[in-house]
């Protein structure tokens, strides 16, 4: 019961700040890498107040070390792709929303998911494969192409011409 009320409270903690992010985001009046470097100080200051109180930090502050003692190839692939990524979410919420790239990550894992069954013999289960569905269908609904069991009713088409009355 706490793991589920855990996890309730993440979600929803989740989709306010993304509400957040989006409305700071479009309706800012400050560029997109302007409101990026923003975001990115705080994160600098977390990791180094992290860095910080570090048993690392000590050895870095005492000059036994450097920062980038350890990087390899891959720590620096790693490195870009989360600065990318981050770099790709502003734009993504900057022009669309919140809910679309929630969308468009829970399509990415699922490709990602079944690329793993080819590339890393992942095998699926029927539980994840109900979760693919799920998200899958998430996609179609949410591209109004599909309808939430006839429970919502479809957006009219604003292009088309209204129907003449009758007479």
């Amino acid at each position: 019961a706490v793991g589920l009320v855990a996890i309730i409270l993440a979600a929803m903690v989740s989709g306010l700040a993304g509400v957040y992010f989006q409305k700071i985001l479009q309706g800012a009046k400050v560029g997109l890498w302007t409101r990026n470097l923003q975001l990115a100080f705080y994160s600098v200051l977390v990791g180094y107040g992290k860095l910080a109180t570090s048993p690392q930090g000590a050895a870095l502050r005492a000059g036994q070390t450097s920062f980038f003692v350890g990087y390899t190839r891959m720590t620096w692939c790693c490195v870009a792709m989360n600065a990318f990524g981050g770099l790709l979410v502003g734009t993504v919420i900057k022009y669309a929303d919140a809910v679309m790239k929630d969308v468009a990550l829970g399509t990415s894992i699922v490709c990602s998911s079944l690329a793993s069954v080819y590339l890393f013999d992942f095998e699926l289960n029927p539980l994840f494969a109900a979760g693919i569905a799920g998200v899958i269908y998430s996609v179609f609904l949410y591209g109004q192409r599909a309808h939430c069991c006839g429970a919502l009713t479809p957006p009219q088409d604003e292009t088309a011409a209204p129907a003449k009355a009758p007479g």
